[in-house]
This record gives structure tokens, C-alpha cells and sequence, in this order.
């Protein structure tokens, strides 16, 4: 989880955001929060599998209710909301 994160950490910072919490779990498993100050966007790993942390009646008409099996698909999904939903 830790070895991937780095890729998302850089890209969050690119947009504002900053690693306020990590978590590592077992088995390619762990949770991350950023915030650029006014908002807090949670991010969870479990398995090798990147997902948002939200309700599926927030996140599923976004296309994000899902789990990412690309660190750099979730990146790149992750930006675009971020662009998209707080800009």
C-alpha cells in the first residue's frame, strides 16, 4: 500500500492536497485521508484494490462506486473528481 501511495501523494499534491493520515493493513490493505484544508477525501486499499470512501448514492452516479485495480486508473479518477466535483 505504502509503495503506491507515493504515486497518489505526488498527484494530490499537484491539485492542493496533502496526506493528512495513512494506514497500512494486511495483504495489500490500508486506508488514506487528504485534505487541502477545507475538505477531506478518504481513500481505502484493500486487497490491491483501490476504492473512494462514500455512499454508493453518492459515488456510483459519478462512476467511482467500484474498485480500481490500477494505482494509476484510480489516480487518474481520483484527479477527475477532484477537477470535476471541486473546482
Amino acid at each position: 500500500m505504502l509503495k503506491d501511495l507515493d504515486i497518489l501523494t505526488t498527484a494530490m499534491k499537484e491539485v492542493g492536497f496533502t496526506l493528512v493520515h495513512s494506514e497500512a493493513g494486511t495483504m495489500d490493505s490500508g486506508s488514506a485521508e487528504f485534505s487541502n484544508g477545507k475538505t477531506r477525501l478518504k481513500i481505502g486499499k484493500d486487497r490491491s484494490q483501490w476504492m473512494f470512501d462514500g455512499s454508493r448514492k453518492e459515488l456510483e452516479p459519478l462512476g467511482l462506486w467500484k474498485a480500481f485495480n490500477d494505482t494509476h486508473e484510480f489516480r487518474d479518477a481520483l484527479l477527475e473528481y477532484i477537477k470535476r466535483e471541486m473546482a
